[in-house]
């Protein structure tokens, strides 16, 4: 993975048993260069994947932006998969998004804590 710069830290919250979607958008980067995302949420940091979404299973899109260039990233994750998801956390999880190029290199696009709210029902 390169860095230039640690990436950018944002807080998400994940209800259990609603559709997640989330977008982010780059004003500065053309992204379609990118040949593979992905999202994935762990216990810990470093911890076991208890969910995750990639470009290839179509859970992730790179979307074009205004000017015709790929600009925005959106992870779209089914009610069902985070209904199965295993949200025993007792409190915050941590998520990485990682985008690849054609030459294999790895950036980390944006990483974080992420709540994992329990469905009630």
């Amino acid at each position: 993975m390169t860095c230039c710069c640690p990436a950018t830290w944002d807080d998400l919250c994940i209800a259990q048993g609603a559709t997640f979607a989330f977008n982010i958008n780059y004003k500065n980067l053309d992204l379609s260069a990118y040949t593979a995302a992905t999202f994935e949420v762990a216990n810990t940091l470093g911890g076991t994947v208890i969910l995750s979404a990639t470009l290839a299973g179509g859970t992730i899109l790179l979307l074009d932006g205004s000017d015709g260039s790929t600009k925005n990233i959106q992870i779209v994750i089914p009610a069902a998969t985070t209904n199965a998801a295993n949200f025993a956390l007792t409190s915050n999880g941590y998520y990485k998004i990682d985008i690849t190029d054609a030459s294999g290199i790895v950036t980390r696009a944006l990483q974080g804590r992420v709540k994992l709210q329990k469905d009630t029902s």
